[in-house]
């Protein structure tokens, strides 16, 4: 049985290891930070320069855990001002 060492952030041998350690590592370290933070929305990359394990480790996640995941698409850094106008409860979907 292999345990994950989360002390940073990052997994043990990250480079060394398969998509679905790293996919259950994104998933645990999002756990902790929702443990923590009970963030009401959470924003990620959803484009291809993402990493694949970590959009459906964060796809899985944030369902199970109840909060809203905002995909935010390519190039979308270049235009955020739309964020500044959302509120908290249209940010957690309800």
């Amino acid at each position: 049985m292999e345990i994950l060492t989360l002390l940073d952030g990052r997994p043990d041998f990250s480079v060394h290891s398969s998509d679905y350690r790293m996919e259950v590592s994104a998933s645990a370290g999002l756990s902790h930070i929702n443990t923590f933070v009970h963030p009401q929305a959470i924003l990620v990359d959803g484009s291809s320069a993402e990493d694949q394990f970590f959009l459906r480790a964060f796809r899985d996640r944030t369902g199970w855990l109840g909060v809203t995941l905002i995909e935010l698409p390519e190039n979308a850094e270049q235009n955020l001002m739309w964020l500044t106008e959302l509120d908290s409860s249209s940010l957690n979907g309800k």
